[in-house]
This record gives structure tokens, sequence and C-alpha cells, in this order.
């Protein structure tokens, strides 16, 4: 999962610089629109294909038949060490990158939501007037 996140990070970051690089003092509206747009859904599309390729290779055959005895006391001894360790804290890197992705995420929608209060109470505290399908509101007060 956190592949997928880096994944997507990494395909939209490549669209931004594209469009900061290439598009942004343009006035192709159209095309910057279909840039950015293009950029969402590939970079939510991308990560989902399995780009893996199998490589068919003859099977060789064994030169030596080699044969291991089973190591069951191995495996006890390695059994006693892992449980001995389970009282240790071990330093997790996905804890704290999900940690850091949810901050922003919930920083980015507590803004979304101000914003969308403040233009509530432009639009409540203005004078609206529909005019071929669009409101326009006029008002002295600052707004964005």
């Amino acid at each position: 999962m956190l592949s997928l996140l880096i994944n997507t990070t990494a395909i939209w970051g490549g669209f931004l610089l594209l469009y900061f690089l290439l598009l942004r003092k343009h006035t192709f509206f159209h095309t910057n629109r279909l840039v950015l747009l293009a950029g969402l859904f590939l970079g939510l599309y991308i990560p989902q294909l399995d780009l893996s390729f199998v490589v068919a290779q003859p099977a060789a055959a064994p030169l030596i038949d080699l044969y291991f005895e089973p190591l069951t006391a191995q495996l006890q001894l390695i059994e006693v060490y892992a449980s001995e360790e389970t009282g240790t804290w071990a330093f997790n890197w996905s804890v704290i990158l999900w940690s850091i992705y949810f901050i922003g995420v919930v920083i980015a929608a507590a803004r979304f939501l101000w914003g969308l209060w403040q233009l509530r109470q432009l639009f409540g505290s203005a004078k609206c007037n529909r005019q071929h399908g669009y409101w326009l509101v006029e008002s002295s007060n600052p707004h964005l």
C-alpha cells in the first residue's frame, strides 16, 4: 500500500513538473486542463497495473541431487531467539510516513472546509443576481 502511495505521488509530481516547466505561462487553458486531468487519472491508474514481465526459460537439468537433513534443532534455536526479542521497540518508517500523510489530509480538508464556509458567508451577505444561468455575486468584501 505504501509503494502504491509513493508511485502515485511520483507520477503526480512528474505531471506537475511538466505543467510548471512547459504549460504554466501559456494561455492554452483547454490543453492545461487536459494535462492536469490526465495526470490525475493516470497517477491513480498506472500504479494499479502489474508491469512485471515473466520470461520463460527452459528448465535446466540438475547435475547433482543434494539431500539436506531436517534442521529442526536450528529452527528451535531461532524460535527461542525470536521470542526473547518481543519486548524491544523497533523504529518503523511506515507509521511515520502514514502519520505525516494523515496530518496533511486533515490540514487540506480543514482548509477546504474553511474556504467553503467563507464562500457561504460571502454568498449570504452579498447581493446575488442570476444571469444567463450563472450567479453574479456583488460584494464590497474581499474574497479569495
